[in-house]
């Protein structure tokens, strides 16, 4: 190589140096210009679009809203919404693009817009869906309650009425009571009979001899029993064929009434009623 050539490699060397270094120096002393808000904001970007790339698009709103609010510049809006529509807060999402949109770019302006219009379209959705679901809640409050109001409205459920069958036990006891007595009376009615004819034995043409007093006082006494035994179990029987009757027709109108009589030649009974 001349010596020529080295000077001019040398030169270029040289020059490139002079570039880098007036770069550096230049960067340098923009740093040093801005101020401490716009210092911040520059990591509070570098944040948010590191923890956009992660999916972390919460904690990229924050670190994008306060860049914003300390630099105020509108690409930040854009950055904004980006994750603000990634985490599903569509009306924020077109809120910032619309605050971006006088900011944008002429070139990029009809692809904002366009975003814009379907992002409007499916908070349009998402409303509408809301309005349905809370239709749809009301309907069902409004059925519960006048479900409500229609079991209160109804009357409890009684309990079933118990049917119980006429109480025959005072007519039987007092029927077979007045049963008994009957028998009774045929009992000392046929003593009586006996003692009648025994002493019959003994009279002739209406005079009775000694051996007769005897068998005239036991028919006489048997016959006194005999209708008072009768006439009792008529009365009975005659009671208990009212209480029987009444206790079967319980509940409707009813007049009854047993009447007894006796007298020395025997007794009568009488029972009356209207069932």
């Amino acid at each position: 190589m001349g010596g020529g050539a080295v000077i001019r490699a040398i030169a270029y060397l040289s020059l490139v140096a002079l570039l880098l270094a007036s770069v550096s120096t230049a960067e340098a002393q923009r740093r040093r210009r801005l101020s401490p808000d716009e210092r911040r904001a520059r990591e509070l970007f570098t944040l948010g679009d590191e923890s956009y790339a992660n999916g972390r698009y919460d904690a990229a709103i924050a670190a994008f809203e306060e860049a914003y609010r300390l630099s105020e510049r509108p690409l930040l809006l854009f950055n904004l919404a980006n994750a603000q529509e990634r985490a599903g807060y569509l009306r924020d999402a077109v809120s910032s693009l619309e605050r971006y949109l006088p900011h944008a770019r002429r070139s990029e302006r009809d692809e904002v817009e366009s975003r814009l219009v379907a992002l409007r379209e499916r908070v349009a959705e998402e409303d509408r869906a809301e309005a349905a679901a809370r239709a749809e809640a009301e309907a069902a409050a409004e059925a519960e309650a006048a479900s409500a109001a229609q079991a209160a409205r109804a009357p409890e459920p009684s309990e079933p009425a118990v049917v119980r069958g006429p109480d025959l036990l005072p007519a039987s006891l007092v029927l077979g009571g007045g049963g008994a007595l009957i028998i009774a009376a045929a009992v000392t009615g046929g003593l009586a009979l006996r003692a009648r004819d025994t002493a019959s034995a003994h009279c002739v043409d209406g005079l009775c001899s000694v051996e007769a007093e005897g068998p005239l006082a036991t028919d006489e006494a048997l016959s006194i029993t005999t209708d008072v035994l009768a006439v009792t179990g008529l009365a009975a029987a005659g009671l208990g064929i009212y209480l029987l009757v009444d206790a079967l027709s319980r509940g409707e109108s009813t007049e009854a009434s047993v009447d007894v009589a006796i007298g020395p030649n025997g007794g009568a009974l009488f029972a009356r009623g209207r069932f």
